[in-house]
């Protein structure tokens, strides 16, 4: 039966509406998420070493970002753009269509898993003489990868349920679950080094497991939160087909630069420096891959409006949602990053103890960039909902191959080792960022892109008082205990939070912030939708 003839209260699914009603908790639940990743971290990241050590934990790190970067590049033309065109005519209430975008894409992520299994074991069996692993660790190392590549497998079938959450706009249930998948992971971890003795491969099992628990709780999910939508291994449509690869292709040379710039650190590492230091990069990386990671929810939470108003033309609309959307992710990064930077020494210290403290100079170098450059991320919503993914995914593998070529020059030509990765990563990233994406992505919503500039300057001063301060901070107070540190941090989060509320946001920001407070007023406003 059709599915337009489904009632009307089941069928319309008002985006913009529904972004509004859900924007309180879904940015509650995005805080929640960021908490729950850091507090984990502090302990998981730490808990792993003491376990496996550090050149072990150097192999977990190289397998994870090759598998997943690697596999990016072959996946995601199939799988990059049926969000779009599923939430697309879902704005249109063109259910039909939406279901048979979602069956198309459903067929093709089977049929490339298949393609891939071969694949995946000729790497895995191949790892240890594709990289350098600690002697002895060889079997391991292969069942890691194959395990890696295990869960992301499962992670493609997880991302045509997760679709569900971008048409509903409820991202507090994507956080949830994916706090959910950390659980199952970090469980299966302590289990297995509480009872057995500690190898790498239990890692990827716990990612397999993780994985595996989420997807089946995205998919009861998905039936709950749009049950207009049914994906079926039927269906399949080749010319729906060749327009997500159109999209698709773009977003692959998109993934390709993204591995060039995020997937290659450890491998230069690995052959260049050696197994410890792509540990001991992984440490601090790891920081800066959870604000990406947070930084991409917020996007994909502006990315289901923007395809509404791109869908009705709404230029001005789609403007004032960019802007002050690049403005309150950058205060919030600059806020989170500026804490962290300046309480960087004593938090070393504590975190990982004094054998670690010189990588105090990485996270200086890894971590305040971002609060530019992630502060950018919204212009990506923009770009995924005009379908405009050819030119910037040009810049992005440009880009990459800039990282590439500064990162092996760097390395091999002067004395700064894993330090030369990072300054490579502020260069080649800044230039996509802050030099190519708003200038483009103006052009793209028929604007200007001073705007999109202006909306970073107050984050740029809130972030350097804020590590200032935790530097004095650092310098005056005797940090080396968790309940100092703690304190401190939230100290100093609590001070240059308010100082941010009423001097870096405007009248309008202010009004917007106490409307979609999950505890707050809910009023009709102008919101980022």
């Amino acid at each position: 039966m059709s599915q337009t003839t489904q009632k009307p209260k089941q069928d319309n699914i008002d985006i913009a509406a529904t972004s509004k009603k859900h924007l309180g908790k879904n940015t509650a639940t995005n805080v929640m998420f960021a908490a729950f990743n850091a507090i984990t971290s502090i302990i998981m990241v730490p808990y792993q070493v003491r376990h496996l050590g550090i050149e072990n934990y150097g192999v977990i790190v190289l397998a994870s970002n090759f598998v997943t970067y690697f596999l990016q590049v072959f996946t995601v033309a199939v799988t990059g753009g049926v969000g779009r065109f599923v939430t697309l005519h879902v704005s249109r209430e063109d259910y039909d269509q939406a279901n048979s975008y979602l069956n198309t894409q459903y067929v093709a992520s089977v049929a490339l898993i298949i393609v891939l299994i071969p694949l995946a074991a000729i790497i895995s069996l191949l790892a240890p003489w594709l990289f350098i692993v600690p002697s002895g660790q060889e079997n391991s190392t292969r069942l890691l990868f194959a395990l890696c590549f295990a869960s992301f497998m499962v992670s493609l079938i997880m991302s045509m349920y997760r679709v569900s959450i971008l048409v509903s706009q409820r991202f507090d249930v994507a956080n949830l679950l994916d706090i959910l998948n950390q659980i199952a992971r970090y469980s299966t971890w302590i289990i297995f080094f509480t009872l057995l003795t500690p190898r790498i491969w239990q890692i990827g099992t716990g990612y397999v497991l993780g994985v595996s628990t989420a997807t089946i709780c995205y998919g009861i999910m998905f039936t709950r939160l749009t049950p207009q939508l049914k994906p079926q291994l039927k269906g399949f449509d080749k010319s729906k087909f060749l327009d997500m690869i159109k999209m698709g292709g773009w977003m692959t040379v998109s993934q390709l630069g993204t591995m060039l710039y995020l997937g290659v650190d450890a491998i230069i590492i690995n052959r260049v420096l050696g197994n410890a230091n792509v540990g001991k990069y992984g440490l601090i990386a790891g920081l800066s891959l959870q604000m990406q990671t947070m930084s991409s929810m917020m996007m994909y939470m502006v990315a289901g409006p923007a395809i509404a108003s791109y869908a009705k033309q709404e230029w001005g609309q789609l403007m004032i949602t960019t802007t002050r959307a690049i403005k309150f992710m950058s205060l919030g990064m600059a806020l989170l990053l500026g804490s962290i930077c300046g309480l960087a020494l004593p938090f070393l210290m504590w975190w990982l103890g004094p054998n670690f403290k010189h990588l105090y100079l990485l996270i200086w170098l890894l971590l305040p960039h971002l609060v530019l450059n992630l502060g950018m991320t919204p212009l990506f919503a923009i770009n995924y909902a005009a379908n405009k993914m050819g030119a910037p995914g040009i810049a992005t593998l440009v880009g990459g191959f800039v990282k590439l070529v500064l990162a092996l020059v760097l390395v091999k030509y002067t004395a700064w080792g894993i330090f030369a990765l990072a300054v490579a990563d502020i260069i080649a990233v800044s230039l996509k960022n802050l030099g190519f994406m708003p200038l483009y992505s103006s052009q793209v919503i028929k604007g200007k892109s001073r705007p999109l500039y202006l909306a970073v300057i107050p984050a740029a001063i809130i972030f350097a008082v804020t590590s200032g301060t935790g530097l004095e901070l650092s310098r005056l107070l005797n940090l080396a205990t968790l309940p100092r540190l703690f304190a401190t941090g939230v100290v100093l989060l609590a001070a240059f939070g308010l100082v941010t509320y009423f001097l870096a946001l405007n009248k309008e920001d202010r009004k917007l912030l106490r409307e979609i407070a999950p505890l707050g007023r809910r009023k009709t406003a102008t919101v980022p939708s």
